[in-house]
């Protein structure tokens, strides 16, 4: 349980961003010149894969020992066949694609910073990577994503910056970090509890989906924000729902 850890040959000499285990004994890594390996073993032993390209790749993400993602700079490249063979999906040579997070095998979010236009952005598909769509995540300089489900997920980037949404990535909203660190990591066990570490050993936690504090200060919990909906249907005669 992490108590010790044992040192594993990857058979490579370069870095390795990224790491997902589809059960105890698959698992892909990837990272700098396209590399993508892939272990069958609970990673005693790894094979190279033929990425299909040369850039650095950021984050790999499967949803079956088949199916999967791999985003880097300037690109999302898929594969079917469990990493035999990759094409791309999103081509975009001036965007830096930080992470990638599927919740199934259709709906998934990479978000991404613009090296021309200096606008950090996410997109989504439904598709399953078919098609992607921008979003704006205002100015939220994003380098890892989570979602919990379809609709609800956060971001977390540079300068502490946090953003969670409500809508399935359409629409981000800032949440208060604490920090000015840049936050490389966030991970949620379900719908309100979520972790995010960062630069200078910086660890946050939440138990109230986004109201983050230290391990060390948690003496209370404050929500500092509510949404009243719009009302459905409107107009209404002779009730309405309002969430």
């Amino acid at each position: 349980s992490g108590n010790s850890w044992n040192k594993l040959s990857s058979g490579v000499n370069v870095r390795l961003n990224s790491v997902i285990f589809v059960n105890s004994l698959t698992g892909f890594t990837a990272g700098f010149n396209g590399i993508i390996l892939k272990t069958v073993n609970g990673g005693d032993n790894w094979t190279p894969l033929n990425s299909g390209t040369d850039i650095q790749l950021n984050s790999v993400f499967f949803t079956s020992p088949d199916k999967g993602w791999s985003a880097g700079y300037g690109g999302i490249f898929n594969t079917t066949d469990g990493g035999l063979s990759w094409l791309p999906q999103f081509i975009d040579g001036s965007l830096v694609l930080n992470s990638i997070y599927f919740t199934d095998s259709l709906h998934g979010w990479s978000a991404y910073y613009d090296n021309i236009t200096f606008g950090p952005e996410n997109v989504r598909t439904t598709t399953g990577g078919l098609s992607w769509i921008n979003y704006s995540m205002n100015n939220s300089y994003s380098i890892s994503v989570f979602f919990t489900n379809n609709i609800k997920g956060w971001s977390s980037g540079y300068y502490g910056q946090i953003n969670h949404s409500t809508d399935g990535g359409e629409s981000w909203v800032n949440q208060s970090s604490g920090t000015s660190e840049h936050l490389n990591s966030i991970f949620f066990s379900d719908d309100y509890t979520g972790w995010c570490v960062g630069n200078s050993g910086v660890i946050l936690k939440t138990t109230s989906a986004g109201v983050l504090t230290n391990f060390t200060n948690t003496e209370s919990l404050i929500s500092d924000n509510f949404i009243l909906e719009q009302n459905y249907p409107n107009p209404f005669n002779p009730e309405t729902y309002i969430s």
